[in-house]
């Protein structure tokens, strides 16, 4: 009856993660390829393999619409607390823009969202800083073991000149 029950949630995980992956053009920043044409067709000057952005700000709105009741990264993070946050790691002169958000109570629930808009060639070294701030997390959460699962399901994605960490959600 286990190798049962196991089995059927194998399955039903790997039905899970199929569907999940066949939806490749429901994200809004990508676009459809009839649209690309219509780019093509449009503005013959332009690409139609450009990578389009969006700013900060629109990037967290997003994100919290996605995580829902599940988004406790709501309180902006002070300037004066910049350093504590992975944006402080950063050479601000080279971030165009940012949107560095947390917990109400950030030492309790661990929930964050940092996005930086990054000046040309700046992204990559960026995402090492982002990673060494991360890291230091790891490290906090080893001493104080509290809400080990949600940062060790952090995300670091870098689009561009866009460089996000998220440590969010359920």
């Amino acid at each position: 009856m286990k190798k049962f029950i196991a089995l059927l949630l194998a399955a039903l995980m790997v039905m899970s993660f199929a569907a999940c992956s066949s939806n490749k053009n429901d994200d809004p920043k990508k676009p459809e390829s009839s649209q690309t044409e219509t780019n093509k067709t449009n503005d013959p000057g332009k690409k139609s393999d450009e990578v389009k952005t969006a700013a900060p700000k629109d990037i967290e709105t997003a994100i919290a619409k996605a995580l829902g009741d599940g988004d406790l990264a709501t309180v902006d993070v002070p300037e004066e607390e910049i350093f504590l946050s992975a944006l402080g790691r950063l050479d601000m002169t080279k971030v165009k823009s940012y949107v560095a958000k947390q917990a109400a109570v950030p030492s309790v629930d661990l929930d964050a969202i940092v996005i930086a808009e990054c000046e040309d060639g700046y992204a990559d070294e960026a995402v090492t800083l982002f990673n060494e701030s991360y890291a230091q997390t790891v490290d906090y959460i080893r001493q104080y073991p509290f809400g080990v699962a949600k940062v060790e399901g952090a995300r670091l994605y870098k689009v561009g000149n866009t460089v996000m960490l998220i440590i969010a959600g359920a």
